[in-house]
């Protein structure tokens, strides 16, 4: 079995990534949460598989665009 070794600075710069997407799946799933309107719950959505959240967003999107189009609101 290779064992795989980092430097510190590659260590640091995963790490950083990491931080980022962890950042971009809480605030997805906070839009989700709050595009469903109690439909889902935010902790729900964390739970998630990436492709889950974005069937999501497309549904969101296409309900958005449903709206534009027919003069509804969208809230």
């Amino acid at each position: 079995m290779k064992v795989m070794t980092m430097s510190p600075d590659d260590i640091t710069k995963f790490s950083k990534s990491l931080q980022e997407e962890a950042k971009t799946v809480k605030s997805q799933a906070m839009e989700h949460a709050w595009s469903m309107r109690g439909g889902c719950q935010y902790e729900t959505i964390l739970m998630m598989s990436p492709n889950e959240r974005k069937m999501i967003a497309k549904i969101t999107k296409d309900n958005l665009e449903v709206a534009k189009k027919s003069g509804m609101p969208y809230f």
